[in-house]
């Protein structure tokens, strides 16, 4: 006799906290981690639609995140204005892809600087935005159930 393929097969469960894995009894409702006390449940509830919910939330995050400005540069009392996809064409345009890959990774820490008269750096509503996109699209894969795959493998289905 061979052992389940899967913790489900073999009516257990993974906490979703934790990792520990618990054996599901009475249909797995109700059931808490004896480690951490977190509720368990076979797989995560509603993870394809919260996934899909998250992801056009951050869809509709990255055209502003990529169209208004990040920063707002005053400079001896001239003010200059850029957005992302602005600086990183600028810098790719010129030949120099390794600052545009910079520019496109470091835009999220966009300081708030003052340097007195000299010169003012301040974010703009489009680094709000890319932060946005960022802690979505996290969220967006965290509330993923990988698992869906392979029950959907499990059951035959393409």
């Amino acid at each position: 006799m061979s052992a389940p393929a899967t913790a489900l097969a073999a009516t257990a469960a993974s906490c979703h906290d934790c990792g520990m894995l618990v054996a599901l009894a009475h249909g797995g409702h109700g059931l808490h981690c004896p480690r951490c006390g977190a509720a368990v449940h076979s797989r995560k509830r509603n993870s394809v639609q919260r996934t899909w919910a998250l992801v056009m939330a951050a869809a509709i995050c990255y055209v502003p995140a990529n169209l208004l400005p990040v920063m707002r540069v005053t400079s001896l009392g001239k003010t200059e204005s850029d957005t992302i996809m602005s600086g990183v064409l600028y810098f790719l345009l010129h030949g120099d892809w390794p600052l545009a890959v910079v520019i496109f990774t470091a835009s999220v820490f966009v300081p708030l600087v003052r340097l007195g008269n000299l010169a003012t750096i301040e974010a703009g509503a489009g680094a709000v935005f890319f932060g946005a996109v960022v802690v979505i699209t996290i969220l967006a894969a965290e509330s993923f159930d990988p698992r869906l795959i392979w029950d959907a493998s499990e059951a035959g289905e393409p």
